[in-house]
């Protein structure tokens, strides 16, 4: 009499187990394939902008080895723009793009601006584009646009500050911190500028 309530009970906590056991493997097999179709989509974002990556990095290299040789200093950036400017950068498919963004809000852009700082022009023309085949039947389908963005807001001469918010035309983070050596506090600016 003493072991007739003990079944039911076993087998209840036994079959509980199994669920459990088998929802939390159910639960893990969907987020195995979860992640596998993520790398799969990481994958092949990463080859399709392979080409793009590559050209932009040959253009980088060239662009610090021409500017080493050119310059005895850091170049400014208006230094860099108009090295990056000359056809020397384009490539035999390439095509230079112009790249626009209304910065002072003014719902215009002006072609160049009056004051002669790049940092304040609202547009650029360190874009290009070329043609590729995306879904590999032999023709060019599709374009790939990629550009070299390297300058940044003017900053407040006494605060270091930037004097506006980044627009689309501006690097998308700052230059490192210049507080590795002391003789470069005095450099707040982006490139050469005091």
């Amino acid at each position: 009499m003493s072991k007739a309530g003990f079944v039911l009970p076993t087998v209840t906590m036994v079959s509980l187990v199994v669920v459990l056991l088998t929802i939390a493997m159910l639960l893990r097999s969907f987020d195995r394939v979860d992640n596998a179709r993520q790398t799969r989509v990481q994958q092949a974002t990463l080859n399709a902008v392979a080409p793009a990556i590559e050209r932009g990095r040959a253009k980088v290299d060239d662009l610090i080895k021409r500017t080493q040789e050119q310059f005895k200093e850091t170049p400014t950036d208006e230094q860099i723009y108009e090295v990056l400017a000359t056809e020397r950068y384009d490539f035999g498919d390439e095509e230079r793009l112009i790249i626009q963004d209304d910065i002072n809000g003014d719902n215009s852009i002006a072609a160049e601006d009056d004051d002669g700082i790049l940092e304040n022009d609202e547009q650029l023309n360190t874009g290009w584009r070329f043609e590729v085949d995306a879904n590999n039947d032999g023709t060019n389908d599709t374009y790939i646009l990629y550009g070299i963005y390297f300058r940044n807001p003017t900053r407040e001469p006494e605060e270091g500050e930037f004097d506006r918010q980044r627009s689309n035309l501006d690097a998308r983070i700052t230059p490192m911190p210049p507080l590795t050596k002391p003789e470069c506090q005095t450099r707040l600016a982006t490139s050469t500028r005091q």
